[in-house]
């Protein structure tokens, strides 16, 4: 489901929700996340300013809040993705020439300062040998203090990120005229959230949190509940590899399902779809039991592992899976649409 973009007018006015959109094109393309971020911290400023507080408890508000914490979670991703290219090791060594650069600085400007111009080239070396000998050691005082500024940001941008979407949930949350796909979407960024911050067992709490949200509103064969299942998969692989198994089951046989149906109705295309969908899964799951079965010396034979083994096979995992499946939003869009009338007729179970 996607927010109501003319309730969303009536409410904040055409400038303000065309900054909105435009942020929201950034963000589907991918590309601008610094742009997008800046058009929504300046949507929310002018809100907060030009309307009664009120607005803070509208839909209208949550979107703006929503759309901002997933621009801010997907800047510090970008900034992981920067990182991990560049390497821990120059980053390293670029913080320890920026560390050593800083000091010389300071001591150039307290030798001025006192007016003791000769020691300056002897202070300068002094400095850059001190700065050398930090960077070999790797955790030199000012090698540190670049990493720990860096750190700190990124803590900064976290809680930020994570206020937005959860001050969007609590007003999703308490609207007397309901908005499920929308709580739903926040729920299931916050699951996002949480994996960006290596909070697996919270992610899976999320997403699980999302999938009851739709399961409320929507055929239990929504595409949007198989991508959590397996989003769930991607949370629970390295704490509890049993139940992680157990979800991404859950995803391939509601896709299954899914394919069959939709062969029924001779949507081939959907079904061909779907069906490329479901047979990465079923590799996934396969690598998956081969990588336990590794892990325990073959202690474990397919997916019908026991407790102890998944214990074991906890550090050992080195299968990396497949990225959280990207489900198209058009064909979620549509599915919204047609929610009404799918809820109407879902199966109990």
């Amino acid at each position: 489901g996607m927010a109501d973009y003319e309730e969303m007018r009536a409410k904040l006015g055409r400038k303000l929700v065309d900054q909105y959109e435009e942020a929201e094109g950034f963000l589907r393309e991918g590309s601008e996340t610094e742009k997008a971020v800046d058009l929504l911290e300046s949507a929310l400023k002018e809100t907060s300013e030009s309307f009664p507080e009120s607005i803070k408890a509208s839909a209208s508000y949550a979107e703006l809040l929503l759309s901002y914490g997933k621009a801010l979670l997907q800047t510090l991703r970008e900034q992981e993705t920067e990182d991990a290219l560049l390497g821990p090791e120059v980053l390293k060594s670029i913080e320890a020439k920026d560390a050593a650069e800083e000091a010389n600085d300071k001591e150039a400007e307290a030798s001025k300062a006192d007016g003791e111009g000769e020691d300056k080239l002897e202070d300068e070396e002094a400095g850059e040998e001190e700065a050398e000998s930090e960077e070999a050691d790797g955790d030199g005082e000012e090698g540190e203090g670049a990493e720990d500024a860096q750190d700190g940001d990124a803590q900064v941008s976290f809680e930020l990120a994570w206020e937005q979407l959860e001050n969007a949930r609590v007003i999703f949350d308490s609207l007397s005229e309901r908005k499920d796909h929308r709580l739903a979407d926040v729920l299931e960024t916050l699951g996002d959230f949480s994996m960006e911050n290596d909070n697996f067992e919270l992610a899976a709490k999320d997403y699980q949190a999302a999938i009851d949200v739709r399961l409320k509103i929507e055929s239990q064969e929504s595409r949007a509940i198989g991508g959590l299942h397996h989003s769930i998969y991607l949370a629970l692989r390295r704490i509890d590899p049993l139940k992680a198994i157990d979800s991404l089951n859950r995803a391939i046989q509601l896709f299954d399902r899914r394919i069959a149906k939709a062969k029924e109705e001779n949507r081939l295309e959907d079904a061909e779809g779907e069906t490329s969908l479901s047979n990465e899964m079923k590799e996934e799951v396969k690598a998956f039991a081969d990588a336990i079965d590794k892990a325990t010396n073959g202690a474990v034979s397919g997916v019908g592992f026991g407790a102890q083994a998944a214990e074991e096979s906890k550090d050992a995992l080195t299968v990396q899976p497949r990225k959280k499946a990207k489900l198209d939003s058009s064909a979620d869009a549509k599915e919204s649409s047609d929610a009404a009338g799918a809820s109407d007729q879902k199966t109990e179970g």
